[in-house]
């Protein structure tokens, strides 16, 4: 492999270039690497003003990726020269995802894919993905409510969060309102809306808002772990980590297993999205670093990589590989059940809505399940991820909706 310039550069936000990767890519590569962390938007802002010509690759989220594809700064690459890239390694809800679903996936294939049908090149390579649903206090709110449409339920005024990203939050509200025969939407449409579907969500928020239906908007991961520690709020569209964060001060939080799990017939699943990384144009083919940089791509698609992202609840395109990423040096045999089979832990758990896997010792080898053992609520990723409503990614009119959504922030 021929040297490119050295340090290998890339930008991203903490939650994707977190401590330990770099020092692990070195150790196994030899490449001296550098990792410059910003807040995922900022870091955005600085591709988008040059930032390009002097970075290798960008981290960054799949609602974000857009931008810097649409401005022609994304340098796509073979995916034949990532190592691990291939059907027997990656899952096909990422590798096929046109075909597996009923076209939530369409809009996040062509931000994937540099041409969708021959899907000869990557412009945006998932590194880690997952499915969020609806966070709930269980002292507060039935630990069988299986629709976002509480969130905007009048029994919880007041005490709803609702997250206030566009790029997020809008394909919560296209579920409930396309469940609920509100607007008229496929499922494609749900995760890519007409003018006309942006403008009957934001109107339909816009009222939730001034009717004092949330407690708080947010936008990071403290906010909502504040408010639901506190129980000031008791219900919202929260992240899986801030379930986690509330456990660990002590609140019960559950995390909803949703309609569509029980019924293809509903349009309310769950809100899945990926984080993933971006060869930069001309940064990479200026600095000769497009060997080096597929070489990082692949680092993702190992047994480590699995064990390192596994604790905070991140999926993985490989899982399906328990070869590789089931017992160590990937994530440890009993672990790797629960999360991803639905399996129960080996010991008895007390508290459904207060496990933290973080705080539990796992198994490596062999063992047997308890029958009083923690089951994740929803089940496994084998379970959940059949059934999601929406892919959130930037929509083909997402100019508009950024626009329109400011009478929502606004109101």
């Amino acid at each position: 492999m021929e040297t490119g310039e050295r340090p290998l550069q890339i930008l991203g936000p903490a939650w994707g270039l977190r401590e330990g990767k770099r020092e692990r890519f070195e150790e196994v590569t030899g490449i001296d690497t550098e990792f410059t962390v910003k807040a995922q938007a900022a870091a955005n802002r600085q591709v988008l003003s040059g930032g390009n010509e002097v970075f290798d690759a960008l981290f960054t989220g799949g609602q974000l990726a857009p931008q810097i594809i649409g401005n022609d700064m994304a340098s796509p690459i073979d995916p034949a020269s990532i190592e691990n890239w291939n059907e027997d390694n990656v899952t096909e809800y990422i590798l096929n995802g046109t075909e597996v679903y009923d076209g939530q996936f369409d809009r996040h294939a062509e931000v994937i894919w540099n041409d969708v049908d021959s899907q000869d090149e990557i412009q945006f390579y998932p590194n880690v993905f997952n499915a969020d649903s609806v966070g709930f206090n269980p002292r507060q709110v039935p630990s069988d409510v299986d629709e976002w449409s509480a969130i905007f339920d009048d029994k919880y005024k007041g005490k709803s969060m609702f997250n206030q990203l566009s790029t997020v939050s809008y394909v919560v509200a296209m579920m409930h309102l396309a469940d609920r025969g509100m607007v008229d939407a496929s499922l494609r449409e749900i995760s890519d809306p007409t003018q006309e579907h942006i403008d009957a969500m934001v109107d339909f928020l816009v009222k939730q808002k001034q009717a004092g239906q949330f407690k708080a908007l947010f936008s990071d991961l403290g906010t909502q772990i504040n408010f639901f520690s506190s129980e000031e709020a008791i219900i919202g569209n929260i992240w899986g980590p801030a379930v986690l964060g509330t456990r660990e001060n002590g609140t019960p939080t559950g995390y909803a297993k949703l309609a569509r799990q029980e019924s293809q017939q509903s349009l309310q699943g769950y809100d899945a999205w990926m984080g993933g990384t971006i060869p930069l144009k001309p940064g990479v083919s200026d600095r000769n670093n497009e060997d080096e940089v597929a070489k990082f791509l692949d680092l993702h698609l190992t047994a480590w990589y699995a064990g390192f992202v596994g604790q905070s609840g991140y999926i993985v395109p490989q899982y399906p590989n328990k070869d590789l990423v089931r017992g160590e040096p990937g994530m440890p045999t009993e672990f790797y059940d629960w999360f991803y089979e639905g399996t129960a832990t080996s010991k008895p758990v007390d508290g459904q809505f207060m496990f933290t896997p973080s705080n539990y010792e796992w198994t490596d080898g062999e063992y047997e399940s308890s029958p009083d053992g923690h089951t994740r609520f929803r089940g496994g990723v084998k379970d959940f991820l059949p059934a999601v409503g929406a892919w959130h990614v930037a929509p083909n009119e997402n100019e508009y909706m950024v626009e329109q959504w400011q009478e929502f922030t606004g109101a």
